[in-house]
């Protein structure tokens, strides 16, 4: 699945609202704008991704993967109104599409850990402190990765391969496309 997503991966990582979060000179007014750009996508998508696990009878819990619920205490502590839903979600039809989607938002877990120590570096931002989306506070991310990929494989038949692989696509792209439109890249 890396393969077959690497390059939305690289674009989504490289876009104009989340670049500045690795950058030596990221300002505060960044790191807000990512926070809100982030819920006005992440929320919608991890409730589709609930919504799926809710109505079939699946052998993971989500609820300790979502992570909308940080980013809700991120904002607060910053004094920031969350962003209204910028749309309603993957479309997820099928097991690989699932599987698909859960890969992307896992595989931000483990990235926003490296996020996160360069924003603590340069901004001084604590995990309890207004930075508990990306260090992943309160989660043993390693083990829930871990645990995603042992569904992903008990779960995730041959044929279904490429459907996860499109199904992650399609939710880089949107993210890609939600956060083009959260605003104009600053200077």
């Amino acid at each position: 699945m890396r393969a077959a997503t690497r390059e939305l991966h690289r674009k989504l990582d490289h876009h104009h609202v989340l670049r500045p979060l690795l950058s030596p000179d990221v300002t505060l007014a960044q790191y807000h704008r990512a926070l809100l750009a982030l819920h006005a996508v992440t929320g919608p998508a991890e409730n589709r991704i609930g919504h799926y696990f809710d109505t079939r009878s699946l052998p993971m819990d989500y609820a300790p993967h979502r992570r909308e619920a940080d980013l809700l205490k991120d904002l607060e502590h910053f004094g920031l109104a969350p962003a209204e839903p910028a749309w309603d979600g993957p479309p997820i039809a099928s097991m690989g599409a699932l599987i698909g989607c859960l890969y992307v938002l896992e595989g931000s877990t483990k990235g926003g850990r490296l996020i996160f120590n360069r924003l603590n570096e340069r901004l001084g931002i604590e995990a309890q402190m207004g930075g508990r989306f990306f260090s992943g506070y309160g989660r043993p991310s390693d083990e829930l990765w871990l645990e995603f990929w042992r569904f992903a494989d008990a779960h995730c038949p041959t044929e279904e391969i490429g459907s996860a692989c499109e199904g992650a696509n399609a939710l880089f792209r949107s993210y890609i496309d939600l956060l083009d439109l959260s605003d104009s890249p600053s200077p």
